[in-house]
């Protein structure tokens, strides 16, 4: 059947590349290589905005820590304040 379509199977299309590739390999390698260039790139790009991320995120807790540390040390000298204000207060009715 000369004018019937063809239908290839997963096989025979394998069979026909292998055959093209065993013709002339240097081109199919040299696209491999640069798809994986592509890839290691974006894997790069992507690390390097982690990177970036978790600094962000570390110097933010750092200045977090460091807000809270001082709003304690405000509230003891609220604390003192008021202590003393009251002792002030009741030794001023005596």
């Amino acid at each position: 059947m000369d004018g019937a379509l063809s239908i290839s199977t997963p096989a025979q299309r394998f069979t026909s590349h292998v055959a093209v590739v065993e013709q002339n390999p240097f081109p199919v390698f040299q696209e491999a290589f640069q798809g994986l260039l592509a890839l290691h790139r974006e894997l790069m790009a992507e690390k390097d905005e982690k990177l970036a991320l978790t600094k962000d995120l570390m110097e933010r807790r750092q200045a977090q820590a460091e807000l809270e540390s001082y709003v304690r040390l405000l509230e003891g000298e609220l604390e003192r304040l008021r202590a003393e204000r009251k002792r002030a207060d009741v030794e001023g009715w005596r």
